[in-house]
């Protein structure tokens, strides 16, 4: 199931819907230098207002690639689970790609700018404030402000474009978007892996780990153990044994466990506890840490979510694909139909 949500927040858009849907977000006090810069890069030597393209005669600058190269790096953190944390060296394959981005983004702001929301202005001082809550001070403000080349002029600025190309998008484009039961069911039957739900227990356990090394520690240890689960099975309190016995840093909190899947502990501890029933007790289990007496809190079956708790979600996932489709269209007309040139040749694709 998080692979769908995954999926859901991240594959349903083309880069310009994420960059879009995500400004108020990234595009002030974004990761600044957290990017090592490629050597001689021409992109470098340029000044904050230079323009790296120019779109119907409005010019893109430097300033905005480097607030969008930044919005660019965090969005590919989060798409991939982290798995490109830290610092990224972007090459020219994924500065193209930032600049593609803009140049959409413009085609489509231009675009946007004609029917504005009625609210423009109520939702732009509201993202505004937003920004503002974000920041530890005034002061931390005013650096952000500085390090991403803006002034508070320019930030509303960028909220207002921010809010003009979400209006495009959702109640322009996707205006007359409607998805339907039978498309819903259909992703739904269709891709039961994002629908899943691996059987899981919820266990508490007493752990004894042997004082020493040698047969000896260990036979003592298994000892105690065996003494305490008689205890429980005669109606000592699991809880109060494990907080007063156990050698577990989960000890303090009566052994609990929390929930788990298959695969998360080691195998002879997996083994008695998904064979257990709920408010069942192990025999002493030894492992590699020493003897557990496991009591299984709850168990849930392997199974799958039902519809009705994921059609919303389904829904809103196909509807993003379909305006997706419908702004894809409408880029590659609007750049048809206008002018465009990008200024640094190395980038030119």
């Amino acid at each position: 199931m998080r692979d769908f949500y995954r999926k859901m927040t991240y594959g349903a858009f083309s880069a310009l819907m994420l960059f879009a849907f995500t400004s108020a977000t990234f595009a002030f006090g974004g990761m600044g230098g957290a990017t090592a810069p490629k050597a001689d890069d021409p992109m470098d030597k340029l000044e904050p207002t230079a323009p790296v393209a120019v779109v119907n005669d409005v010019a893109i600058t430097k300033a905005d690639f480097d607030r969008e190269l930044s919005a660019y790096l965090v969005n590919l953190q989060a798409s991939t689970g982290g798995q490109h944390a830290g610092n990224i060296a972007p090459n020219d394959q994924i500065k193209s790609d930032v600049i593609k981005t803009l140049i959409e983004k413009e085609l489509i702001y231009q675009e946007g700018v004609k029917n504005p929301p009625a609210d423009l202005d109520a939702k732009v001082e509201e993202n505004y404030n937003a920004v503002l809550a974000r920041m530890p001070s005034e002061d931390d403000f005013k650096k952000a402000l500085e390090k991403d080349n803006l002034t508070e002029e320019s930030l509303h600025e960028l909220l207002k474009r921010s809010v003009i190309l979400n209006n495009y998008i959702e109640n322009v484009l996707g205006k007359d978007v409607e998805i339907s039961e039978e498309e819903v069911k259909t992703f739904y039957d269709d891709n039961p892996q994002y629908f899943d739900v691996p059987e899981k227990v919820h266990a508490s356990h007493i752990l004894i780990a042997p004082e020493g090394e040698g047969d000896e520690a260990k036979a003592a240890a298994k000892k105690k153990a065996e003494g305490l689960r008689e205890q429980i099975v005669g109606g000592a309190d699991f809880a109060e044994t494990a907080k007063e016995n156990s050698t577990c840093p989960s000890a303090p909190n009566g052994g609990d466990l929390g929930t788990f899947e298959r695969g998360k502990m080691v195998p002879e501890f997996e083994e008695a506890a998904f064979a257990l029933k709920p408010g069942e007790v192990s025999d002493v289990v030894e492992t590699k840490f020493g003897y557990h007496i496991i009591k299984a809190q709850e168990v849930t079956e392997a199974g799958k979510m039902p519809m009705e708790d994921v059609h919303d979600k389904i829904a809103a996932f196909l509807r993003r694909n379909a305006i997706n489709e419908k702004l894809g269209v409408k880029i590659e007309e609007l750049r048809a139909a206008g002018s465009v040139e990008i200024v640094t040749p190395h980038l030119k694709k």
